[in-house]
């Protein structure tokens, strides 16, 4: 297969570049507590553009910190994972 050929057999989205609502990301860990990633996941939680973006956080922290406090305080959207009763079958 020649390089770039899975592009071209690609068929194009269908959907509008034009977005009705904001953009929705939603990080999952169990380390939004006192642990080394968060030297990189805080200060892009606290960037986002909130008009673009809205963020969320699932988290599976059995016991927090004052780190999780300060991420909850990052303006996103906090899901406490780890008391969540399972779904589905």
């Amino acid at each position: 297969m020649r390089r770039g050929s899975v592009t071209a057999l690609s068929l194009p989205h269908t959907n509008d570049r034009m977005p009705i609502g904001r953009l929705r990301i939603g990080y999952v860990s169990g380390h939004f507590k006192s642990h080394a990633v968060n030297f990189f996941t805080e200060p892009i939680l606290a960037a986002h553009d909130r008009g673009q973006f809205k963020a969320f956080c699932y988290s599976d922290v059995t016991r927090p910190t004052g780190v999780t406090q300060r991420i909850r305080g990052c303006g996103v959207e906090w899901r406490d994972q780890y008391r969540a009763e399972p779904t589905g079958e």
